[in-house]
């Protein structure tokens, strides 16, 4: 039988937080955005405005600190700030659980002024004594892994995972390897092909000296391992903790019974990825029993035979990049109305009120869960790059 989903969506006035709630039929589940309130000038108050925010939005929605799954961070220096905001984390979660969520850290600055932080995060609460979630083990010191298992359905997240412990004389290949390596490991220890890996997130901290790189090494693994179903993905720059990693990843992986036939997605108004030498699927449709869920890789200002569409021009790479969304999301009955999350990379800080316009020409909803940061794209002439997931009634 088939189980419905409802999506409601909750902000405060300013949009200084946003969260969107899923109910199924054993579970609610909150995708939560938060920046620090206006007025909060060290990172100490910040992410202690940010955290308050939090457990009230829990609250709120009736679910606890300990029903927090996973977090990303986005820092505007991650050297001078990360340090405090890990304290005030520790202190927000010390009396109500006994770890963290599995947590990302981003040197990828929040693109609103005076924001040092900003915070998304996504919790989930379940009725049935049937759900399960395991921290995992056997990872890199920096890295947090949590599996959660419920109604025929097992998740993977992988948070900040790097290429080891101990890389202070790894080059980038040898790092990004071994990345792709513990990948493929934590699916070998749960028995999984390659094609249950749905999405991926790449951080890369010298994106126009690595990404090449990145592609040949993600090439050859994904040959090696016969993988024709390639996942949904994004690569940008963001460095992470430690200094001495040079990438980093977030990675989702899900299998079960109630899982369908996952499809890659097309858009009529781009190309497919591997036509021009990177193994990533535009993004792909995971059929539930009780939903359908669209990840969308990064897209940014492409046209279908992979050239730059406006270059040097911010406000028509903004509006092609949406049109590119659209192209992806509308063969599934979607549009942006449907999104749980969002990110939205933008090469300069300028670009933000070019892209802010461009949204409320298009009728963007105005409470579209979405970050928006700063950080480079992966190639020299784009200017700007989003990504997203949607959840659909189950079909």
């Amino acid at each position: 039988m088939t189980t419905a989903v409802n999506l409601s969506r909750g902000a405060c006035p300013r949009l200084e937080s946003q969260h969107v709630r899923l109910e199924a039929e054993m579970a609610v589940e909150l995708y939560i955005r938060v920046q620090p309130t206006v007025g909060t000038e060290t990172i100490q108050t910040q992410a202690a405005s940010i955290y308050e925010c939090l457990g009230r939005i829990l609250a709120e929605q009736g679910l606890n600190r300990a029903d927090v799954l996973t977090e990303r961070l986005f820092f505007a220096d991650i050297a001078a700030h990360s340090n405090t905001v890990k304290n005030v984390r520790a202190g927000f979660y010390q009396d109500d659980r006994d770890d963290l969520p599995a947590t990302s850290f981003l040197q990828q600055q929040p693109a609103a002024d005076g924001r040092l932080l900003e915070l998304q995060a996504y919790a989930v609460h379940s009725s049935s004594a049937a759900q399960d979630v395991e921290a995992l083990i056997g990872l890199p010191a920096v890295t947090s892994g949590r599996r959660i298992s419920t109604a025929g359905l097992s998740h993977i997240y992988l948070q900040n995972l790097t290429g080891g412990d101990d890389l202070a004389d790894d080059d980038f290949r040898t790092q990004c390897r071994a990345l792709f390596e513990r990948i493929r490991n934590v699916l070998k220890d749960h028995d999984l092909p390659v094609s249950q890996l749905v999405r991926t997130w790449i951080y890369l901290r010298d994106l126009e000296a690595d990404y090449d790189v990145l592609n040949e090494v993600r090439n050859a693994c994904f040959d090696e391992w016969g993988v024709t179903l390639l996942p949904a993905s994004t690569g940008i720059e963001g460095a992470t903790l430690p200094a001495s990693s040079r990438l980093s990843a977030d990675v989702c992986i899900v299998w079960g019974d109630g899982l369908g036939d996952i499809e890659h997605m097309h858009g009529e108004s781009l190309g497919d990825a591997p036509a021009y030498g990177s193994a990533f699927s535009r993004g792909l449709r995971v059929p539930r029993s009780d939903r359908t869920v669209l990840y969308v890789s990064g897209t940014a200002s492409i046209d279908t035979a992979g050239n730059v569409v406006h270059v040097g021009d911010a406000r028509g790479q903004c509006h092609r990049m949406l049109d590119n969304v659209d192209a992806l999301l509308r063969p599934h009955a979607a549009t942006l109305a449907d999104t749980v999350h969002a990110v939205t990379y933008l090469k300069e800080r300028d670009f933000l009120p070019i892209f802010q316009q461009a949204c409320e020409e298009r009728g963007v909803p105005r409470d579209l869960l979405n970050t928006v940061v700063v950080a480079d794209v992966c190639r020299p002439d784009w200017l700007c790059e989003i990504e997203l997931t949607a959840v659909l009634p189950a079909t």
